[in-house]
């Protein structure tokens, strides 16, 4: 399934304004404690979910930069796209 860049966008900035909508309208008490828990799992729940489709999605062509950065930090560009 291809999912273009307003997909992408939605799923990227959709949930921070609908934790802080539902942080305040239910009048949680401690709203940053909250909002730093249910943060720090969307993160570690993106990354458990990227690392275990790279291989799908990538292959063995991993990503490159691209534009301007193609030529650009060698080192680190090897340490940014590897599989």
């Amino acid at each position: 399934m291809r999912v273009g860049w307003p997909q992408q966008a939605l799923l990227v900035f959709g949930p921070p304004p609908v934790w802080l909508a539902v942080t305040v309208l239910r009048g949680i008490p401690s709203p940053v404690i909250t909002l730093l828990a249910v943060g720090g799992l969307y993160g570690v729940g993106s990354a458990v979910v990227h690392n275990l489709f790279w291989a799908d999605v990538f292959g063995d062509r991993p990503p490159r930069l691209g534009g301007n950065l193609a030529d650009q930090l060698p080192r680190a560009r090897k340490s940014w796209c590897s599989g």
